[in-house]
């Protein structure tokens, strides 16, 4: 599988520590993503919670509309520490966002990762907008 990432990722990812747990859980992941795919149905290889950012929102919510256009979906990447949510996955307070298009042939075995936030910011969950995306 090809990976890709944002401007705004990459920038992101050069403020990060480089020898810092961030750093090694977002590498685990892309590594994983390179080597395995996605997804891992069994959650053996991709221990969190992957998902369509558009899932939990109405579909006349704008924010929906903009997040199923562009694909966007999420990775719960284990930091600070992963909580067993379910038998199948586990979240986690920080998340990875990407586009993947999974239903296009063409595109489905790519991933561009666009951004690195926590799972809630001020009670709401963080939607990259598209100035993020490039």
């Amino acid at each position: 599988m090809k990976v890709d990432a944002s401007l705004h990722f990459k920038q992101i990812l050069k403020e990060l520590p480089h020898n810092g747990n961030e750093h090694t859980l977002i590498k685990r992941f892309l590594n994983n993503v390179i080597q395995h795919y996605l997804p891992d149905e069994s959650y053996s290889v991709f221990p969190g919670k992957l998902s369509e950012s558009w899932a939990s929102l109405e579909e006349n919510d704008p924010v929906y509309v903009h997040a199923k256009q562009n694909h966007l979906h999420h990775y719960h990447i284990g930091h600070t520490c992963y909580w067993k949510t379910t038998k199948k996955y586990k979240t986690s307070e920080w998340i990875l966002h990407f586009i993947w298009n999974k239903n296009d042939r063409s595109k489905s075995n790519e991933i561009k990762i666009v951004d690195y936030t926590p799972h809630k910011v001020n009670g709401e969950f963080p939607i990259p907008s598209s100035k993020k995306l490039f």
